[in-house]
């Protein structure tokens, strides 16, 4: 997979603002600290956009984006595939620590148990780690759930011949969250990063990559 700056500048200017984007320069931008980052997020603003709302309050302390997120929150979409549930459940999860007194997790992790024959759309994966790196591990008993579905997904992963890059995500966001056992399924993301094709997934494995490294 090209990882050179030449491929992530193309990568900002070619492609089209969404959501998948977005959080992919965000994840870039807490891995490495490169400011171009951050301000592709804060020139291509979405209200529909829960993470990146709650990113750009989080750098700027802007009110404007606590109301929209908080408008957001009283019209959440109706999940209904992977996608949305993407786009939805990482930001209810951390919005509901943040504000909303941390009462929306059982429904959360009912929604995940619900979708879970879609354990491995890379969409579903990619919901899956980064709603549980938002929720409060004190309430174990829904983390745990989400954990679970964390470690069939990594072994079911783990079995596949070749791995994507949503694939090589999940096994190292788990390992780096110590949710999956490094040795074992960190190992095999590390090993198929250098071969993978790139895709809108790229950006969000390589910031992880770089994280494990740093």
């Amino acid at each position: 997979m090209q990882t050179k700056n030449a491929r992530l500048t193309a990568y900002l200017n070619e492609e089209e603002p969404s959501e998948i984007k977005r959080r992919g320069c965000i994840a870039l931008y807490q891995s490495t600290g490169d400011k171009i980052y951050l301000e592709y997020v804060l020139n291509h603003m979405d209200k529909s956009s829960g993470m990146s709302l709650l990113f750009a309050w989080g750098e700027t302390g802007d009110e404007a984006y606590r109301k929209a997120m908080d408008a957001l929150m009283e019209h959440l979409p109706e999940v209904t595939d992977a996608k949305t549930l993407y786009q939805v459940a990482p930001f209810h999860a951390a919005y509901d620590v943040r504000f909303g007194g941390r009462k929306d997790a059982r429904r959360i992790a009912e929604l995940f148990q619900r979708m879970q024959d879609r354990l491995t759309d890379p969409w579903y994966m990619l919901a899956l780690v980064d709603c549980i790196e938002q929720m409060d591990i004190q309430l174990y008993e829904h983390y745990r759930v989400l954990a679970d579905l964390i470690l069939k997904a990594g072994q079911t992963i783990w079995r596949k011949n070749a791995l994507n890059a949503a694939d090589c995500c999940l096994l190292m966001k788990g390992a780096r969250l110590g949710l999956l056992d490094p040795e074992k399924y960190l190992t095999r993301a590390l090993e198929s990063f250098p071969s993978l094709e790139w895709d809108a997934f790229c950006p969000l494995a390589l910031a992880e990559q770089r994280r494990i490294n740093a």
